[in-house]
This record gives C-alpha cells, structure tokens and sequence, in this order.
C-alpha cells in the first residue's frame, strides 16, 4: 500500500506498508526509491503511482499549475500502463 501525504508547500510523505510476510520482497521492489532522495525520488515515486495506482487524486490547484505538455504526458503514460508496463521516461512525470 503506498500513500502519499502532502504536508507543506514544500514536504510530501510517502508511506508504504506491508505485511511482515510480504517486507522482503516488497523491500527489494522497492530498493532504488528508499535508496535515493530529493527529485529524483520524487521522480520514482511518481512513476511507481502511474503504473501500479489504479486510481488516484491530484489537487485542482496543483493540476491548474501544469502545462498542457505535462498533463498530457501523465494521462498518456497512465493510459498506456493501465495494461502494459512502460519504460518510457519523462521530465514531466513528477506528480508532486
């Protein structure tokens, strides 16, 4: 389960949790994100959300601040991984 909390302007938590059973592999699945920090993190955690999150809630006033560019490249990369993965990488994947 992953959710994510903004709590500033400037902070956003993101909280994972498993069962014990499952912390093993979900640690490894995880590995690059808990090993990283600052944007590119921000980075991974976005895309992880478009490709796993069956749905999810973006603020209207942080929508309004994208451009058509960015809003169009995370529609289009959600709607493609809806059924198939996707290595494709963008700048304009960052969600928060």
């Amino acid at each position: 389960m992953l959710n994510i909390f903004p709590i500033s302007r400037d902070e956003t938590v993101a909280i994972y949790s498993f069962t014990n059973d499952d912390a093993e592999p979900v640690r490894e699945y995880l590995r690059d994100i808990l090993a990283t920090a600052g944007a590119y993190q921000k980075y991974l955690i976005s895309r992880l959300l478009l490709l796993h999150a069956e749905n999810f809630v973006v603020s209207p006033a942080l929508f309004d601040t994208w451009s058509d560019v960015k809003r169009d490249t995370i529609r289009d990369f959600f709607l493609v991984t809806i059924r198939y993965g996707s290595e494709a990488q963008s700048e304009h994947l960052y969600l928060f």
